[in-house]
């Protein structure tokens, strides 16, 4: 599996690559969007981006934990 974020400093931007794994255990694009938006930018509007991205790591591994 890989899961790769690409940071931007300047502007913010994620990109992120989702593996063959994503795929077998049902995860869609707009599962890992709605991801993002409810704790990278959510920390991210807080001014806290590097916690967003932990956030963001974690929630990743626990629902590909499922």
């Amino acid at each position: 599996t890989l899961y790769l974020v690409i940071y931007t400093q300047q502007n913010y931007n994620l990109r992120f690559y989702m593996g063959a794994n994503f795929r077998t255990k049902g995860v869609t694009v707009d599962e890992m969007l709605k991801l993002t938006r409810e704790t990278y930018f959510a920390k991210n509007r807080q001014g806290k981006a590097t916690e967003g991205l932990v956030d963001l790591i974690g929630a990743v591994n626990k629902r590909m934990a499922q």
